[in-house]
């Protein structure tokens, strides 16, 4: 389970949410389908939205968050693990 610090991915996860997620093989990193993941590059631990599979060996990760957030492309290469958002398992009451 992860548990989500921070607002870049709100409103649809919100600080405090825990997501039950599911490792992705490497082998299928460039395959990736739309959805959120975790995702650890370099020396930092993300959750972000993907919304293509990546191209050209760069994955873009996006923040559901329009007014704190952006977007941000990695290489391939510069990624260490990524497990995919199966559902939210607990949340604070908001």
């Amino acid at each position: 389970m992860i548990e989500i610090e921070g607002d870049s991915m709100e409103p649809y996860y919100w600080e405090g949410c825990k997501l039950r997620c599911k490792e992705v093989p490497s082998e299928d990193w460039p395959y990736l389908n739309s959805g959120v993941y975790a995702v650890v590059y370099g020396s930092f631990f993300v959750i972000k939205r993907v919304k293509t599979s990546p191209v050209k060996g760069k994955l873009t990760l996006h923040s559901d968050n329009i007014e704190m957030g952006g977007s941000i492309e990695i290489p391939l290469s510069k990624v260490r693990k990524i497990w995919q958002a199966i559902r939210i398992v607990d949340a604070p009451a908001r």
